[in-house]
């Protein structure tokens, strides 16, 4: 990834000093992502587009606050334009952006055309009906009338028409006739090659062949569910294919191993108006993009995380995609490791391990894992090591380990929250441009949670 220069707001590659015996610094930079990202403000501008920058800290929320570095280009004219040149050779496109709300609330649409050589390729869809909330605390209002807004940018997804792009070639983004928002301001874009989708691997059963049917709009949480206790009953893998699966309601699933298709290919689309995550206990999942439609921080807004996990046998979460999350993932448990996984705007925190809110020999929090995962836009902390059941030293979390992470532009709490836990080991994170509060936060949860402790042996 091309990281920030100086004018970052905060970049952090550090060992916290919260081990029991000594380590040494490690200088790390993040995640290795398999994507390369671009800010706007690196591009070539065209047609009197413009960079917008954060011109000291503001005394309320704005979209230079945001954005990653604090700026961003601003399109809002037919005939201008960012262009970048490539250092890889991509099939897939991620915009960060934001487009304006519709003057009542509840968003609005638009497109964007996306040119590679010079040579037209494919008309981009925006949408800021997953953005914009105002009154700035309670993220719950979608009413401009409200006053102060917050949560600007949102992300358009795609494949690239036509062949892959080759490393050296420009890829230029346009406001044409036909792009009819009001303005466009691009904070950044990630360039991917993704590779053919995954093969339906042995021992499991197909959510398909239980009813789910991918692309019609219909409701498989039910199908979905009827696949998962199959799965538990005769001790096999669930397969979510490639496609798009709509779910309405949270899936449970006791140790059950779930595979997709690749993070490009399986996609869980939930609804709003109830709680829909993926509900694990113990068992792994893989491959698979959650795309959740909430448009605030209220179960009737589609408030819920995209997994849950937990667990005292042990459990996995490797290359999983959520996007607006609230949280992303909200695990605990013995054993448990994260990695490769990506939580993109979530309306809480990116990834949070914890140990529950009272004692439960399936959420103890001891030895969890969060390695190599990208967060970008989290609206609470970025990564949280979360010890809240306040049950003292028993109760504590144990030998939590943060390694070589990403945590970028959170914009509500901190990049990186370690309230309490014995032995934690943060090393290695890139943590930049937090909005409010901390890059990195040190103490306990609430007045009532576990606190730190270091230990000098």
């Amino acid at each position: 990834m091309k990281h920030k220069n100086s004018n970052q707001l905060l970049s952090v590659l550090t060992v916290l000093g919260l081990l029991a015996t000594t380590t040494t610094i490690v200088f790390a930079s993040g995640a290795s992502n398999p994507f390369q990202s671009y800010e706007g403000e690196s591009g070539t501008l065209g047609g009197g587009a413009t960079v917008r920058s954060l011109g000291g800290l503001p005394t309320a929320p704005t979209p230079e606050l945001e954005a990653s570095g604090g700026k961003f280009v601003e399109l809002n004219a037919t005939g201008e334009s960012v262009t970048w040149t490539t250092t890889a050779t991509a099939n897939a496109i991620v915009i960060r952006a934001s487009i304006p709300d519709a003057s009542g609330g509840g968003g609005t649409t638009a497109t964007l055309d996306l040119y590679v050589n010079g040579v037209y390729r494919q008309a981009l869809n925006f949408s800021s009906q997953y953005s914009w909330v105002y009154g700035v605390n309670n993220f719950t209002n979608n009413s401009p009338s409200t006053g102060t807004p917050k949560r600007f940018y949102d992300d358009c997804m795609a494949f690239i028409s036509g062949a892959a792009i080759a490393s050296g070639s420009t890829i230029m983004l346009k406001k044409d006739s036909a792009n009819t928002a009001a303005f466009y301001y691009v904070d950044m874009i990630r360039l991917e090659n993704v590779g053919a989708a995954l093969s339906q691997p042995a021992n499991t059963l197909s959510i398909t062949s239980y009813g789910a049917t991918a692309g019609d709009g219909t409701d498989d949480t039910s199908a979905i569910q009827a696949c998962a206790n199959a799965c538990q009953s005769q001790g096999k893998g669930m397969w979510v294919p490639a496609g798009t699966f709509n779910t309405s309601a949270r899936i449970n699933f006791n140790n059950v191993d779930i595979y997709g298709a690749g993070m490009w290919y399986s996609t869980i689309d939930t609804s709003g108006g109830n709680q829909h995550a993926f509900n694990m206990l113990n068992g792994s999942i893989q491959d698979v993009f959650f795309n959740n439609r909430e448009t605030g921080r209220s179960t009737a807004q589609g408030h819920d995380c995209g997994v849950l996990i937990r667990g005292a046998g042990g459990w996995t979460v490797q290359r999983v995609w959520v996007h607006r999350g609230g949280a992303g993932f909200w695990c605990s448990g013995t054993d448990g490791t994260i990695k490769d996984c990506r939580s993109t705007e979530s309306w809480a925190d990116g990834i949070n391990i914890n140990n529950g809110p009272a004692v439960d020999p399936d959420k103890l929090g001891v030895r969890l894992t969060v390695q190599n995962n990208y967060i970008i836009g989290s609206g609470d902390d970025g990564i949280a090591i979360n010890a809240q059941n306040g049950a003292g030293t028993s109760g504590n979390m144990v030998d939590a380990k943060v390694i070589n992470n990403n945590s970028i532009g959170s914009y509500w709490a901190n990049g990186i929250r370690v309230a309490g836990g014995r032995n934690s080991l943060v090393q290695g994170n890139w943590v930049t441009d937090t909005g409010d509060n901390n890059g990195i936060r040190v103490g306990q949860f609430g007045g009532a949670g576990n606190p730190g402790h270091r230990h000098h042996g």
